[in-house]
């Protein structure tokens, strides 16, 4: 699969600091994971349960950041319950279009998290 750069929007980023609370640098990382994911599918933002994410973060404060970040990008949400976190531990996600029945699984690139 091609590797995809997604650019995040003002306002996208602005609604993330604002869901998550704070600036930090895990969460636009979880923005960029979420729209690298839904440009492989094509597909937009969830409005409600039309994707479903299943994200691998583990309980590390780093890791609640890139959720939150993934969550504003995907609009999958826990309110929605079409987002469940996996405890893994890794920094990705699955992606599935509901209505399609297709997915992708969307992590960082090896060799930026050795230097991250």
């Amino acid at each position: 699969m091609t590797e995809t750069k997604p650019m995040i929007d003002g306002h996208l980023l602005e609604m993330a600091i604002e869901f998550h609370g704070h600036k930090c640098p895990a969460m636009p990382l979880g923005i960029r994971v979420g729209l690298a994911a839904m440009n492989a599918l094509g597909v937009e933002r969830a409005k409600n349960k039309e994707l479903y994410c299943l994200c691998e973060t583990g309980p590390t404060h780093a890791g609640m950041c890139f959720g939150d970040g993934v969550q504003v990008a995907t609009g999958c949400t826990f309110g929605k319950a079409n987002i469940k976190g996996l405890g893994y531990g890794k920094l990705a996600i699955t992606l599935i279009d509901v209505r399609s029945k297709k997915a992708v699984r969307v992590t960082l690139n090896p060799e930026f998290q050795k230097v991250a």
